[in-house]
Formats: C-alpha cells, sequence, structure tokens
C-alpha cells in the first residue's frame, strides 16, 4: 500500500519492498479479471501503489518488449483462468 507521504511502500523512496512487488502488480495489471476485480475497491491504495510502480521506467525495463503477449498467450495455453 502507498505511504501516507508518497507513492512508494516507503513513502517518496524507491525501496526492496517495492522492487518485490512490482512483478506482480504488472501481472495483475496484465490480467482483466483481476485488473477489473472488484476488490481494487476496497483497497484504492494499494491499486494506487501498483499503478505507481508500473509508470516507473526500470519497472517497464524490466521485462521484454513483448512480454505482455508472451505473458497471455502462456497463460492461455496452460489453461489459466485469468484469460
Amino acid at each position: 500500500m502507498t505511504s501516507i507521504n508518497g507513492p512508494y511502500f516507503r513513502g517518496s523512496e524507491f525501496s526492496l519492498v517495492d522492487a518485490a512487488y512490482a512483478p506482480l502488480f504488472m501481472r495483475i495489471f496484465l490480467s482483466d479479471p483481476l485488473k477489473k476485480n472488484p476488490f481494487w475497491k476496497e483497497m484504492p491504495r494499494v491499486k494506487r501503489w501498483g499503478e505507481e510502480l508500473m509508470k516507473l521506467k526500470p519497472v517497464q525495463d524490466s521485462v521484454i518488449p513483448e512480454f505482455s503477449e508472451k505473458f497471455r498467450l502462456f497463460c492461455k495455453e496452460h489453461g489459466s483462468l485469468l484469460y
């Protein structure tokens, strides 16, 4: 969840906690069922934290450019309920 004083877990400073959760948020936001799940309404600070992490260039660059499509295809091919 975002700190009261900033967009990241510890406030205005990106931390190891942010780095650890960024891959999870990335995959959540790539999945329409998870992204559109109503539970986000109960956790707006957590959603905002994930959205702020996804805006960071190092987070965006942490995967190959075609990651979104490859992730979706992988989930679909393996019968994931996320797609």
